[in-house]
């Protein structure tokens, strides 16, 4: 079985199954989890859900999202066919050829046709001697409606200047200028804390480069946030 074939069964195994269309019906679904979200419930239902905003007038996506329960808590497909051919005032039969047809559309937007390729934030960061070096690059694809990423510096809000740069028709691009905050010797630390919000959760990178012996640099996330630690031996 080919993995589009596989694609498209695991979408009529969300429509067969009961209720509405969430995170626990994408644990039935494990290529579509693991293509969408990478095993993440949640980001894999985001993901599919996408496709209802950006294809909300193809009759037969929106058609296989409502019978897979998409805004329909039925219990059945099969009422889910009936609620949904009440709606557009035809049968059931016709109702199941659109879902079957959008099934199909699915799979091919799921394959071929990536839209919910994330966001990409990287901070690149320059630790010489008492200072802190740090600028930030934002990439988004024109699809997906993002607000531009904030920072917080030990603490306090640190407004980025973004400028927009050279785009495709893809992709628009995002750059600031290198700023500068001092690491004084009292201080043993300097946080950064990088967040953005809107349609996607981005991919955070981090670019660092240290020339001081007695530093080091860690980073993680955290509730969707890139969290930078400088640590300097005292």
């Amino acid at each position: 079985m080919s993995v589009r074939d596989v694609v498209r069964a695991e979408l009529r195994t969300l429509r067969r199954l009961p209720g509405e269309l969430d995170e626990s019906k994408m644990l039935e679904a494990p290529v579509i989890l693991k293509g969408l979200g990478g095993g993440n419930a949640d980001i894999a239902l985001s993901r599919l859900l996408f496709f209802s905003r950006h294809h909300k007038d193809d009759r037969d996506i929106m058609t296989a999202l409502a019978t897979m329960g998409y805004l329909n808590e039925a219990d059945s497909v099969q009422a889910r066919l009936d609620d949904y051919s009440l709606v557009h005032g035809t049968d059931a039969r016709t109702i199941r050829r659109w879902s079957d047809r959008g099934i199909d559309k699915l799979a091919q937007l799921i394959l071929t046709n990536a839209p919910w390729v994330d966001p990409r934030i990287a901070l690149d960061v320059k630790v010489e001697s008492d200072t802190a070096r740090f600028k930030a690059h934002f990439q988004v694809p024109r699809i997906i409606g993002m607000r531009l990423p904030t920072l917080r510096l030990n603490g306090d809000d640190y407004e980025l200047d973004f400028s927009r740069l050279k785009s495709n028709e893809l992709h628009v691009n995002y750059a600031t200028s290198w700023y500068e905050t001092p690491l004084k010797h009292e201080e043993t630390k300097a946080k950064f804390v990088l967040e953005c919000s809107g349609e996607m959760v981005p991919t955070y990178v981090l670019n660092s480069t240290v020339k001081s012996a007695d530093t080091t640099i860690a980073s993680y996330l955290s509730l969707y946030r890139l969290i930078v630690k400088i640590q300097r031996s005292k």
